[in-house]
């Protein structure tokens, strides 16, 4: 990362590192990409068995309501939110996230 300080207006004078710690950082951060990428477990399809133990999941996302709320959640993935939308003013949020 290269970082300066300045003041609006002010000529700001970076130094630049050189060519081969540019090509070191890049080849620390695509590896750390790369690990990470492997780390993430993807969503899993409806047709794949739940891996749960003991109790069934749904496999079929829930539709939830709750004043003035509609929630459509996935049960078999933690519960997830896969999207909410505020039913007066129809605004649909699309992101995921975990409740």
């Amino acid at each position: 990362m290269i970082s300066t300080d300045g003041v609006d207006g002010e000529v700001i004078h970076l130094t630049m590192p050189s060519e081969s710690v540019v090509s070191s950082l890049v080849a620390t951060s695509e590896f750390e990409h790369k690990k990470r990428m492997e780390m993430i477990q993807p969503i899993p399809d409806i047709e794949e068995p739940s891996g749960q133990e003991g109790a069934e999941l749904s496999k079929i996302p829930v539709d939830l309501k709750s004043g003035d709320w509609f929630l459509k959640i996935v049960p078999w993935i933690g519960g997830r939110i896969i999207s909410m939308a505020h039913i007066p003013s129809g605004m649909l949020h699309n992101h995921m996230c975990n409740v």
